[in-house]
């Protein structure tokens, strides 16, 4: 009985669980990023990192780190979304980067194990009780912090939905302390590059 209660009690949150990432609408041919389908061809690999939320769901921001041939650059890519929801072509502005900076963060990123994070267990909303209830929390209208590995057609996202906020809420899931920290720094870094 105590079971089949705390089943029912779970249905209301089985619509508010946070949706697949989205695309922002744009949809191209590899069904990944806007930084895949735009840059995959012409750089080695390319870290980028950007936010995703209905707030900002007219403008795609991305931060770049790209590497072609030994050479780092250090990036931008913006597209915004015209008033008949239609895109204006990105707008990428790259220029040559301090490559010891440059490895650097990459390593960072790497030794971090970033890629080797769980997106699942990175985005768990349930917390389940001594008592053997389950309790799911939700938040609407967040962020989606986003990293993207591009190497040729090799492609991987690490993304958690408000990992500060669901820290908080549910601090038994230490990858999103994981995911914050390694975000944090890469901003910092990334800024000074």
């Amino acid at each position: 009985m105590r079971i089949l209660i705390a089943l029912l009690l779970m249905i209301p949150f089985a619509d508010t669980a946070q949706p697949l990432p989205c695309n922002y609408g744009v949809i191209d041919s590899s069904q990944h990023s806007m930084a895949f389908a735009q840059l995959h061809e012409k750089y080695d690999r390319i870290v980028a990192y950007t936010t995703e939320g209905y707030w900002q769901s007219n403008v795609i921001y991305y931060a770049l780190i790209a590497e072609k041939q030994g050479v780092y650059y250090k990036g931008t890519m913006i597209c915004k979304r015209k008033v008949d929801k239609s895109w204006l072509a990105p707008v990428l502005k790259m220029k040559p980067a301090n490559t010891k900076k440059a490895k650097v963060i990459i390593d960072k990123l790497n030794e971090a194990n970033l890629w080797k994070i769980k997106t699942d267990s990175l985005n768990n909303q349930i917390h389940h009780n001594a008592d053997g209830y389950s309790v799911a929390s939700s938040l609407s209208d967040g962020t989606n912090y986003r990293f993207e590995l591009i190497a040729g057609d090799k492609f991987i996202a690490i993304e958690a939905y408000e990992p500060d906020w669901f820290a908080e809420k549910l601090p038994e899931y230490t990858q999103r302390k994981q995911f914050i920290k390694i975000r944090d720094e890469f901003l910092k870094a990334y800024k000074i590059l």
